[in-house]
């Protein structure tokens, strides 16, 4: 009616702008009164809050308005205790202030006080409510943020206890257990849902312990006349335009954007799984699908993947447990891909089980022992043998030329895999319990049945022993040392001295020796005569493991290296350095005790030795 009214006027477009402007406010007006009758606190409640307070800012501008409803989200948060969303919530107002001393009106809850007061207010609240929310990594940010503050007003008894309190999250970050929410994709299709989740897609973050199935019920018990829809295709515009209500859920998996901590050896667990899980603008969904004709016999040769990423429009866990999708990526994984990636998934989560087992990060063994059981069992019945069949026949290198390096990477993975089983296994020796002794054995079995059946060789000049660390992380190097033929027929291979590597196990890769549980028994810091570990008591020996099995070995022995000393420093040079620990005020002239860096003072360093194995 109003834009009829105003059809001839020279004002018109300004007025269609505000007409379609009070529309939209009136929408999110009316479905929060709607959400506000039922009086429960539930996602509705939120989503229309969270869809009012940005409004007010993107549009209208409305800074008052805007913090109004901030808190009153806050206050949504907390009574249904997503104490992490109440803190980010509060966080949208602390970003307002400044650190200054500008006086501030009482408002709402707040007394009159200067800028920098209510700002810190802020932070401390924030901050006990990351507490809870078991979000220490945010916590840390903030204490930081303060500490600065206190310091750079000498308020030195603050600054302590700003401190200690870092450091007591740091501790809880160590200490305490953090739960690994899972993430569900839900579609709202149909006229009959409100009209900021009308035909949208949202990325939504389960609370504690909820599966699939408990997520679907509470999602229904919300909207009690939808339909839930059994598939997870896209719905046409039938759906769209029904006068009706359709629900589409199914669990997707976050795409850590921080995959620098995730992929770096010696992070425990406990700080990997915060980076897992929290920060999260991108969701996957995995399809597969056969295209053409499916081989019955092995059905790997025409298994596809139709991968689905989805980008939100803000990060998870944010002011709200679900956020809007913004973009849909749709590709397809080839069938020699997707055995690349089963493959290698599988061995990063033997990895970090290794790794935990060896920091003494489990209360039992059972998940290493799940995880060797069930990668072992499947490859004996066909799993690795069915990849190995189905993309390293001559017929299909042949027929696919552009798959060289993929065939090549697969191929490097599998190698990997059967390395760090043969190390898990030397690590679940010394810890498993005497009552899972026999198992033990049968995985040992297994896998020299699997090695064998696959025919699967370390030459010795293929360096793919795991590496460790300080902090007991097997890493494996998957590239060959580059090598040359002589003249005379024999093979050179070009190694490192022993001395370069002084963390690299020595045992055979070919049979799991005693000299592969001595290595685990160094990392571990556990002898063979030592106390219980876990309650559980190692193994004597790795003598199961050492078993027929084992392939005689080629002995390679090379030249020790010269073992020359460094020439002493003269002493000017050590006058020079302990000359650079003084004071400006202290030094002596320079002129007198050249600087340490002068060019024609440095002393170039040795090459290292180089090692030559000659091999017939």
């Amino acid at each position: 009616i109003l834009l009829k009214k105003i059809e001839r006027e020279t004002w018109r477009e300004s007025g269609v702008s505000h007409i379609a402007t009070v529309t939209r406010l009136m929408e999110r007006l009316l479905d929060y009164r709607d959400c506000m009758k039922i009086g429960e606190v539930d996602g509705k409640t939120m989503g229309c809050t969270v869809n009012l307070l940005n409004f007010y800012k993107t549009e209208l501008n409305k800074e008052e308005m805007y913090i109004r409803y901030i808190h009153k989200l806050y206050e949504l948060h907390l009574k249904a205790q997503n104490y992490t969303e109440a803190s980010y919530t509060l966080l949208l107002y602390d970003e307002l202030l400044e650190w200054t001393e500008r006086p501030l009106r009482e408002f709402l809850t707040y007394p009159m006080q200067s800028e920098w007061q209510r700002k810190e207010c802020l932070h401390l609240t924030i901050i006990h409510n990351f507490d809870r929310g078991k979000c220490w990594e945010n916590c840390i940010i903030l204490c930081r943020e303060l500490a600065n503050q206190y310091e750079a007003y000498y308020d030195y008894r603050n600054l302590s206890k700003m401190r200690m309190m870092e450091a007591s999250f740091y501790d809880k970050i160590m200490n305490q257990q953090r739960l690994e929410p899972e993430f569900f994709r839900v579609g709202f299709y149909g006229k009959k849902f409100p009209f900021f989740l009308r035909n949208k897609e949202f990325v939504c973050r389960g609370n504690d312990y909820e599966r699939l199935e408990a997520f679907q019920q509470r999602m229904l018990s919300e909207f009690p006349h939808a339909i839930a829809m059994q598939h997870a295709n896209l719905p046409d515009q039938t759906i769209h335009q029904a006068d009706a209500q359709y629900l589409q859920i199914y669990a997707v998996s976050p795409v850590p954007e921080n995959q620098d901590v995730l992929q770096r050896d010696g992070v425990p667990n406990n700080i990997k799984s915060f980076y897992k899980v929290n920060h999260i603008w991108r969701f996957r969904y995995d399809r597969p699908f056969h295209k053409g004709t499916k081989d019955k016999e092995n059905e790997f040769k025409s298994l596809w993947v139709e991968r689905t990423t989805l980008t939100l429009a803000q990060s998870l866990p944010g002011i709200s447990r679900w956020f809007e999708v913004e973009k849909r990526e749709l590709v397809e994984m080839s069938p020699l891909e997707n055995a690349s990636e089963v493959i290698e998934n599988k061995t990063l989560q033997l990895r970090t089980l290794i790794a935990q087992c060896q920091m003494r990060q489990m209360l039992n063994i059972n998940p290493l022992t799940m995880c060797l059981n069930g990668v072992i069992d499947a490859a004996v019945n066909g799993g690795l043998a069915r990849y190995q069949e189905a993309f390293f026949a001559k017929d299909y290198i042949a027929n696919h030329p552009e798959d060289g390096e993929k065939i090549t990477r697969l191929r490097e993975l599998m190698f990997e895999q059967a390395h760090i089983l043969e190390f898990g296994l030397a690590v679940h020796e010394k810890f498993v319990p005497q009552d899972m002794k026999p198992l033990h054995k049968k995985l040992v079995d297994q896998f020299h049945v699997m090695r064998s059946s696959l025919g699967i060789q370390f030459p010795a000049y293929v360096r793919v022993s795991p590496l460790h660390f300080a902090n007991g992380s097997p890493r494996t190097c998957r590239t060959p040392v580059p090598n040359a033929i002589s003249p005379e027929g024999g093979r050179i291979v070009a190694r490192r001295s022993p001395l370069s590597y002084p963390a690299v196990n020595r045992y055979s890769s070919s049979s799991l020796s005693s000299q592969a549980s001595n290595e685990v028994s160094n990392i571990t810091g556990q002898s063979e005569s030592s106390d219980e570990v876990f309650n559980m008591q190692p193994s004597p020996s790795t003598s199961s493991l050492s078993s027929n099995h084992s392939g005689s070995h080629n002995v390679n022995s090379s030249a020790p290296s010269s073992n020359r000393a460094s020439p002493l420093p003269s002493d000017k040079h050590k006058h020079s350095r302990d000359n650079a620990c003084l004071s400006p005020r202290d030094r002596l002239c320079s002129g007198i005790f050249p600087s340490p860096l002068d060019p024609t003072q440095v002393r170039a360093a040795p090459h290292e030795p180089i090692c030559y194995v000659f091999r017939s």
